[in-house]
């Protein structure tokens, strides 16, 4: 992971505003236990928009909402909604942080109860709940409402993935 020197300070203000972080001696071995410490999700749950999501997972998995697909529901679109749904997943992975991409998931399935379940299916499986150094950097959605990072209003990350100790130790350094 790599972070701009403005991501860094504010990476070591948050150590520093963290006491038991704060007082973790400086060293590869300190900076590992830091690292560690905001690789792992956070509690309570902050979710964020997921931006790797495939058609087979949202076919094939249940989601954090405990919703499945319906293919009847599919079966269901029209040819042209059934084309757009497909062309979403050009190269096989959607990106739902994008608002164009949320949108286009609405406009496809909305309507009937079985059409709105398949979105909310759909919208939970592109979410998932965030690290904390994912957290430290997630900004508001555009076109959530409400407070974000709640399951209904997923945040977008900023920094994607897991934080390293030479990473940390480079924060710790900075000025």
């Amino acid at each position: 992971m790599i972070l701009t020197p403005q991501q860094l300070s504010a990476l070591k203000a948050d150590i520093l505003a963290d006491g038991a972080l704060a007082s973790i001696p400086l060293g590869s071995d300190g900076d590992q236990t830091i690292a560690d410490a905001y690789n792992l999700t956070v509690a309570p749950d902050f979710w964020v928009w997921r931006t790797d999501v495939t058609r087979a997972q949202i076919y094939h998995s249940t989601s954090p909402d405990a919703t499945t697909w319906n293919w009847t529901t599919y079966k269901q679109q029209s040819v042209t909604e059934q084309g757009a749904w497909v062309q979403m997943f050009m190269g096989d992975i959607a990106d739902f942080s994008l608002p164009n991409l949320r949108a286009g998931v609405a406009a496809i399935f909305t309507g009937s109860v079985p059409q709105n379940a398949q979105r909310d299916h759909i919208l939970s499986m592109g979410r998932r709940k965030a690290r904390r150094i994912e957290k430290l950097f997630a900004v508001a959605s555009v076109g959530g409402s409400g407070n974000p990072g709640i399951a209904t209003n997923p945040a977008t990350m900023v920094v994607q993935g897991l934080l390293d100790g030479p990473t940390v130790g480079q924060a710790r350094s900075s000025s």
